[in-house]
């Protein structure tokens, strides 16, 4: 009987240092100005804001993932673009599929390209829970900001199609 009270009562102490120890180095020792998630929610239409860094989770049990945004609101790879003019520019719109949920940016299809073509100057417009609809607007605003892509890739999956 003692050694369980004894166990027991170990085990509370640990648990309590634990929750201690993580709520501080939580709230005072990182501070990397990461925010849940780079979603900007208007009325009827969401996508990503400008300039953003967070950890975001797919689902609760799964591993949390960076996202990077730039100054388009686009999702990149986090590291500093090279803006040559002389780089042909690939677009990619999508819903969840481009958008790389529940990965880093460099384990999606579209990090992927970026990583074996660093000649191209590569845009992610992917933003999960777009609906084709939305994919012109996308195009437009890109077009808007004098960004003429050489090539668009459009990648839709059966929910897109549904929508």
């Amino acid at each position: 009987m003692k050694k369980k009270n004894k166990s027991l009562k170990l085990i509370l102490v640990y648990f309590v240092f634990f929750l201690l120890g993580d709520v501080l180095v939580s709230n005072y020792f990182i501070k990397d100005n990461i925010e849940n998630n780079c979603y900007k929610y208007l009325s009827n239409f969401h996508h990503l804001k400008k300039n953003c860094h967070a950890k975001e989770k797919w689902i609760k049990k799964s591993r949390s993932y960076n996202v990077y945004t730039d100054e388009n609101g686009f999702r990149y790879n986090g590291k500093k673009k090279d803006n040559n003019e002389k780089k042909k520019i690939l677009a990619f719109l999508g819903g969840s599929f481009t958008y790389g949920m529940g990965a880093n940016f460099q384990k999606t299809y579209v990090g992927l390209i970026e990583e074996s073509k660093p000649s191209f100057s590569i845009f992610n417009l992917g933003v999960p829970g777009y609906s084709p609809t939305v994919f012109n607007y996308q195009l437009k605003s890109l077009i808007n900001k004098n960004i003429i892509p050489n090539k668009i890739f459009l990648v839709l999956d059966v929910v897109d199609v549904h929508n």
